[in-house]
């Protein structure tokens, strides 16, 4: 318990003495506005010792607007243990024309510097830094806009949202040309919104939809946004779908039980760009669904909707003649494409057995054409038995 309360206590300490540390320097005001002006002008901080110490101070600039600064004074800024405080001023003319409309900020930094090696060696001790900020006016027609576009399944709409805010002197119509490209900068489709109405000092929005079944890949949106008489171009890369590989087919030339054999898998790539170092795990599954080995073919790179063979090398020293399924899986980012082969392993041959789904259609159709014909002859003995009704009953009137 004694050990708990001296830990804290040296913790309180600690904690005390780094507050008065870092509180024995400070600027005023740590932020200030100054006139958007192309006059000339003065702007003022306050450097703070507020523990009546000894320090030197070297002041510097950061940001865009730093290189505004007409007039400063680059010698070392000393304090004496008898000064609480040095003003600190120097002066700045903003041509109206080169800065961005909206906040400008400059970064104030007043970095304490040891001087005890000599003036030719300073090192830093601390830095403090101060902000001045100028608000450039809007003038004319300015929208501030964003660009969203969510990912979206292959057979989704494709939504696309632009933020709108106007920050100009009036309301304005906005509208946008839409260009959706492909990985090469190809042209795939344009439209263009129809024109509404941004109310002064609001914000606003366009929604428009890219809409049908697209391919899986990477695309890329162009819109040129038109307020008033001005434009400005927003870009965005977005994703449709998900990378995949499908399997298509499986072979083995030469195949030899007991031997280490080639098997081919045949498989075409759906993405729109490139993928790299694409590979499939082959799972050999018994009768009783035992997983009863697993080998990885050679990883291939793939352009776009590109066909290859994927190589994978069997070694059947330890497996029996029977029925077993390949089961090949490739994986690409998190998804996986699947696709089970019924294969009959023989001493000489591997043979491809027809899948459940083919089984399954093929019998299908067996019981539709069933169905059909049970219905033929249903019609015929119901015809046959009307004619011998209609036959008997013109007899007996004879």
């Amino acid at each position: 318990m004694m050990a708990c309360k001296l830990r804290f206590l040296i913790f309180i300490v600690l904690i005390l003495s780094l507050s008065s540390f870092v509180s024995a320097w400070g600027v005023l005001p740590a932020k200030q506005l100054i006139d958007f002006s192309s006059e000339e002008q003065i702007v003022s901080l306050t450097l703070r010792n507020n523990n009546f110490d000894e320090g030197f101070f070297k002041l510097s600039f950061a940001g865009d607007l730093s290189k505004f600064i007409v007039e400063k004074d680059d010698s070392l800024i000393y304090l004496s243990p008898s000064d609480s405080e040095k003003k600190i001023s120097f002066k700045v003319k903003f041509p109206k024309d080169k800065l961005i409309p909206g906040k400008n900020t400059l970064k104030i930094i007043l970095q304490q510097v040891d001087v005890s090696s000599g003036e030719n060696t300073l090192s830093s001790v601390m830095t403090l830094v101060a902000e001045a900020i100028v608000n450039v006016p809007y003038e004319g027609n300015f929208v501030v806009a964003n660009l969203d576009i969510p990912a979206s399944k292959t057979l989704d709409d494709n939504r696309i949202t632009i933020s709108l805010i106007n920050k100009g002197e009036s309301a304005v119509n906005v509208w946008a040309d839409i260009v959706i490209k492909g990985p090469t900068n190809s042209e795939i489709i344009r439209w263009t919104t129809e024109k509404k109405l941004l109310d002064y000092l609001s914000a606003g929005k366009i929604e428009t939809f890219w809409k049908g079944e697209k391919n899986p890949g990477v695309y890329f949106a162009e819109v040129i946004l038109h307020y008033g008489d001005k434009t400005q171009v927003l870009r965005k890369q977005f994703v449709v779908g998900q990378k995949e590989v499908l399997v298509e087919d499986i072979v083995s030339p030469n195949f030899l039980l007991g031997e280490i054999n080639r098997l081919d898998l045949k498989v075409r790539s759906v993405w729109n760009d490139l993928l790299d170092d694409v590979f499939a795990q082959v799972y050999v599954v018994s009768e009783d669904g035992t997983i009863v080995q697993t080998f990885k073919s050679t990883p291939e790179n793939f352009n776009a909707y590109e066909s290859k063979r994927l190589s994978a090398f069997w070694d059947t020293s330890n497996l029996l003649v029977g029925n077993y399924v390949l089961q090949t899986k490739i994986s690409i980012d998190g998804h996986t494409s699947e696709k089970d082969f019924p294969v009959i392993v023989s001493m000489n041959k591997l043979s491809f057995s027809p899948s459940a789904n083919a089984i399954r259609e093929s019998s299908d159709s067996s019981k539709n054409s069933t169905n059909s014909l049970l219905i033929i002859l249903l019609i015929v003995v119901l015809f046959t038995n009307l004619m011998i009704l209609f036959y008997f009953k013109k007899f007996k009137k004879k």
